[in-house]
């Protein structure tokens, strides 16, 4: 089609030709690339962040401390908490990195945490990227220390029971062989414990101490003790040949070496 000229004349409108063409589109991916896309040297998108892997929360008396793998291109993470899974949650903090121990918390409540990665903007912000899988936890008390510990020898073996503290869910059986370095034989989950295959007329010394999920911490509650320099968590004992056992056959040894308070 001939279109007229400023002067009257007429001329041809020109079409593109190939080259032209595949020559602009080189040069407009070019410029995508510098321009917001960041398909080359633009910074990294939240959403190309993954979700942060091996979150774990472990609780404390007062605290819940959380765990996970850091995440490449991350410049933070996002803490957030609820009381219910599956939220509604609420941003308790933002953190460079783990691990990061929630102090906010109270006693016998549960709480549900997740993480995400912050990437930034690219504007002097920042964005999250996938969240993590939920965990939960719930602090406790540490337990109450078990107590009432008495130990009955029979033939070539103890028998131990006590009575078990508030907030106790196991405990742990140490025992220490003729006043040598204190051992930890047993975790049992009973407020008793018979250990076997012992040496008749050897002495024998044992306490017990209670455990729950904060205990997983550090936290370690003995028996109480004895007014005397020997606590009253630690019976010595005689394994005897005869039966039935008695309960006079075991006896608490006067305070020495290895069995000191």
């Amino acid at each position: 089609m001939k279109t007229p000229s400023a002067n009257g004349s007429r001329q041809r409108r020109v079409q593109p030709q190939g080259k032209s063409t595949w020559h602009s589109l080189r040069l407009l991916a070019f410029m995508l690339a510098f321009t917001g896309c960041g398909l080359l040297l633009g910074p990294v998108r939240a959403d190309a962040l993954p979700a942060p892997a091996g979150l774990s929360a472990q609780p404390g008396n007062g605290s819940v401390v959380l765990s996970w793998s850091p995440v490449t291109g991350a410049v933070g993470y996002l803490v957030r908490r609820a009381t219910v899974t599956g939220g509604p949650d609420q941003i308790i903090e933002r953190v460079a990195q783990a691990p990061y121990a929630d102090t906010t918390v109270r006693n016998a409540q549960p709480y549900f945490y997740v993480v995400a990665a912050l990437a930034s903007d690219g504007n002097g912000g920042e964005s999250p990227g996938s969240d993590s899988t939920e965990v939960t936890a719930t602090p406790l008390w540490p337990p109450v220390a078990p107590s009432n510990l008495a130990a009955v020898a029979g033939d070539g073996l103890v028998y131990l029971s006590w009575t078990g503290g508030a907030r106790t869910d196991r405990f742990e059986v140490w025992r220490s062989i003729g006043g040598a370095a204190w051992a930890k034989v047993a975790e049992p989950t009973a407020a008793a414990y018979t250990d076997t295959g012992l040496t008749n007329g050897q002495l024998y010394a044992y306490y017990v101490l209670g455990r729950n999920s904060v205990d997983a911490s550090g936290h370690r509650t003995a028996s109480p003790r004895f007014p005397l320099c020997c606590p009253p968590s630690r019976r010595a004992c005689r394994p005897l040949a005869s039966a039935p056992p008695a309960p006079s056959s075991c006896w608490r040894p006067r305070c020495r070496s290895g069995l000191r308070a």
